[in-house]
C-alpha cells in the first residue's frame, strides 16, 4: 500500500472519478431532457454520429470517425438507414453494408439500424434523441441533376442541423468497391407486369360502363384507383407501367377524337400531364407504404419470435434443454439447420446440440471456423469477410463474462441480409444469457448438494459425539452441548481428565499401572489390574478409590459396570 499512493496512480484515480461523475451527470441530464420534452441537443459532451449511406464511402467514414473520437475522447455512433431504394441493390452491395457495420463494431462503435423513407429525417431524429454534437456524412457521388430531382441528404442535414456541426468527408473510396445497382427498377416478375396490364384493361372496361352517365373527370379517378392497387400489391415497376398505360388508354378510348391518340383540345394535355404525375406519385407512395408494411410485419414477426424464445428459455432449467430449444428455434426462423457448440475443460469446442449437415470430410474445417469464432469473439463464415468459404455462419454466444459458446447456421438460401444477421445476433444474445443462467443454476445446485452432504456428515459426527458421555458413565447426561462432550471425550482419550488423574494416583499408591483409553470418548474394558481394583483388592489406595465411588465420584468406567463388578466380587 505504501507504493500505491504515487502521483501517477492518484492522477489515474482522479481521471476515473471524473469520468464516472461525468457519466452520471450526463445520465441525469438525459432524464431531465426527456422529462421536460427538450428536443434540441445540449453541447455538454462530445458525441459523434456517423451516417453510412453509400457503401463506397463507408470504410473511410468509419476510419475518420475513429480518429476524431480518439482525439476528442468522445462517444461515437454509426447509423444506417434502410430505405425502399435499397431493395433494388444487388446482394453483394447489401453484404458490403453489413461488412462496414461489422467493421465499425470491431472498432468499438455503437451501431444503430434505422428504417424510413427520408434519410435526413431519421438521422436528425436520432441525433436529437442521443444528444449528438457532430455528424459525419460522406460526400454525395450522385450527379447534380439527380440531387435536384431526388434531394440531397447532405444539404438537408446542413440546413436543418442547427446547433450540431456537420462534417462532409470527401475523397475516393478505400478498399474494395461494392457493385452498384444494375437497374433503376426493382426486380419484379414478368407476371406482375402482365397483371398491371390486366388491371388497366379492367379499369377501362369499368370506364366504358360509366362513360354515358359520368363526366371524364370521374373516369380519371377509376384509372388512378387501378394504379394505386397495382403499386400497392405488385410494386413500383408495375405501378409506373400502369400509370403510363392508364393515360394512353384514357386518351385512346374517351378523349375526342375517340380511338385515336390525337388530341383535338389542348386542354387535355394538361389533364394528361396531371394524370401521369398523380399516377406516378400515387404509385411511389403506395410502393413506400407496401415496403413499410412489409418491414413492420417482419419486425413484428421477429419481435414475436424473440418473445417466444425468451419465454421458452425462461421456463427451462437445464442447459441441455436450453440448447435444444435454441437450436430448434433458430433453425425454424431461418429455414435452415442450426447447431450449438460449447467448450470442454480444455477449451476446445464440442458439438452439444444440432447438426449443420456438413460432410464428414468438411466437418473438421467447420469446427475450426467455430473455434476461431469462440477464441476471437467475432462472427465468421458464409456472408462475412472472415473465412467466407465455410458452409455455415457462426456467431459467438457472448455472456456477461465473455464468449461461452458458438451458434452455427446453415441454410440453402445463401447469406443473410443485414436485418436477418442482426436478428440472428439478437437471438444468440438471448441464448447466451439463458445458457449462462442455466449453468449458474446447475453450479448453485451442485454447491447446495455438497453443502447439504457436508452438513449431514457433520451432524452425524455430532450425534456420535453426543452419545459418548452415556458410554463413559453418563456424567454429562442431559442438557450438555456436543462441543463440550467432544472436549470431554478428548480429555478422556488423553488421560488429562480429573477422573483419570485421581484413578492414576490411586493405582500408583497401590503399586499398579492404571488402564488408559485407546479410543477417544469410548472406555476400554478393564484389564486384570483394574478388575482387581474393582473387586476390592489392593491396599490403602484401593480403599480410597472405593470410598470415592461410594460417594458418587465417577471414573472412566460406567457406574453400572462398577456396581455389577462389586456385586460379583461380594458374591
Amino acid at each position: 500500500m505504501r507504493n500505491f499512493f504515487r502521483k501517477r496512480n492518484l492522477i489515474a484515480l482522479r481521471e476515473l472519478a471524473l469520468r464516472r461523475t461525468a457519466e452520471r451527470v450526463d445520465a441525469e441530464m438525459e432524464l431531465y431532457r426527456r422529462a421536460e420534452g427538450v428536443a434540441e441537443p445540449w453541447a455538454v459532451r462530445e458525441r459523434i454520429l456517423v451516417c453510412i449511406g453509400d457503401p463506397d464511402m463507408g470504410l473511410k467514414l468509419v476510419r475518420s470517425a475513429r480518429r476524431m473520437m480518439a482525439g476528442l475522447k468522445a462517444q461515437w455512433i454509426v447509423a444506417h438507414v434502410e430505405t425502399p431504394a435499397e431493395l433494388r441493390w444487388p446482394k453483394e452491395r447489401r453484404d458490403f453494408i453489413v461488412d462496414v457495420i461489422g467493421f465499425a463494431q470491431d472498432m468499438g462503435a455503437e451501431t444503430v439500424a434505422l428504417q424510413g423513407i427520408r434519410v435526413a429525417d431519421e438521422i436528425l431524429a436520432l441525433a436529437r434523441q442521443r444528444n449528438v454534437s457532430r455528424i459525419l456524412v460522406g460526400k454525395p457521388g450522385r450527379p447534380h441533376w439527380r440531387q435536384l430531382l431526388e434531394g440531397s441528404v447532405v444539404e438537408t442535414l446542413v440546413r436543418r442541423s442547427r446547433e450540431m456541426d456537420v462534417y462532409v468527408i470527401s475523397g475516393e473510396a478505400e478498399g474494395e468497391t461494392p457493385p452498384h445497382a444494375t437497374s433503376p427498377l426493382p426486380s419484379a416478375k414478368w407476371g406482375h407486369y402482365l397483371q398491371a396490364v390486366g388491371v388497366v384493361l379492367a379499369a377501362t372496361a369499368i370506364a366504358f360502363l360509366m362513360h354515358t352517365r359520368f363526366e371524364l373527370t370521374n373516369l380519371v379517378m377509376v384509372y388512378l384507383l387501378g394504379v394505386m392497387v397495382v403499386a400497392l400489391w405488385l410494386g413500383r415497376g408495375p405501378g409506373i407501367v400502369a400509370s403510363i398505360l392508364s393515360v394512353a388508354a384514357f386518351d385512346f378510348c374517351f378523349v375526342s377524337p375517340r380511338f385515336t391518340l390525337a388530341v383535338s383540345d389542348t386542354q387535355y394535355l394538361v389533364t394528361f400531364a396531371t394524370m401521369l404525375v398523380a399516377a406516378l406519385a400515387l404509385s411511389t407512395m403506395a410502393n413506400w407504404l407496401r415496403v413499410q408494411t412489409d418491414a413492420a410485419r417482419r419486425r413484428e414477426l421477429r419481435t414475436g419470435a424473440l418473445y417466444r424464445l425468451a419465454r421458452e428459455l425462461a421456463s427451462l432449467r437445464s442447459s441441455d434443454e436450453v440448447l435444444a430449444a435454441a437450436a430448434r428455434t433458430i433453425g425454424e426462423e431461418f429455414e435452415g439447420r442450426a447447431a450449438v457448440l460449447l467448450p470442454e475443460g480444455t477449451g476446445r469446442l464440442r458439438l452439444r446440440v444440432g447438426d449443420l449437415g456438413t460432410p464428414q470430410l468438411e466437418r473438421a474445417h467447420e469446427e475450426g471456423v467455430a473455434q476461431w469464432v469462440f477464441d476471437n469473439g467475432h462472427s465468421a463464415g458464409v456472408g462475412t469477410d472472415t473465412l467466407p468459404a465455410a458452409r455455415g455462419l457462426y456467431v459467438p454466444l457472448t455472456g456477461s463474462r465473455g464468449p461461452i459458446g458458438v451458434a452455427g447456421l446453415s441454410r440453402p438460401g445463401g447469406p443473410l441480409r443485414p436485418d436477418q444477421f442482426r436478428f440472428l445476433e439478437a437471438m444468440a444474445s438471448q441464448v447466451a444469457l439463458a445458457v449462462e443462467r442455466a449453468q449458474l443454476a446447475e453450479q448453485a445446485e451442485h454447491t447446495r448438494v455438497q453443502i447439504e452432504i457436508r452438513a449431514s456428515q457433520e451432524h452425524a459426527a455430532q450425534l456420535r459425539v453426543a452419545r459418548l458421555p452415556h458410554a463413559t458413565g453418563g456424567h454429562y447426561r442431559g442438557g450438555h452441548q456436543p462441543a463440550r462432550a467432544l472436549r470431554y471425550s478428548r480429555r478422556h482419550a488423553s488421560g488429562a481428565h480429573p477422573h483419570h488423574r485421581r484413578r492414576g494416583r490411586a493405582a500408583r499408591t497401590a503399586g499398579e499401572q492404571p488402564a488408559r483409553h485407546d479410543t477417544p470418548g469410548v472406555g476400554r474394558a478393564p484389564g486384570p489390574q483394574g478388575v482387581a481394583l474393582a473387586r476390592g483388592g489392593g491396599g490403602r489406595g484401593a480403599r480410597a478409590l472405593r470410598r470415592r465411588r461410594s460417594r458418587g465420584v465417577r471414573c472412566g468406567w460406567t457406574w453400572q459396570r462398577c456396581r455389577s463388578r462389586r456385586s460379583t466380587t461380594s458374591s
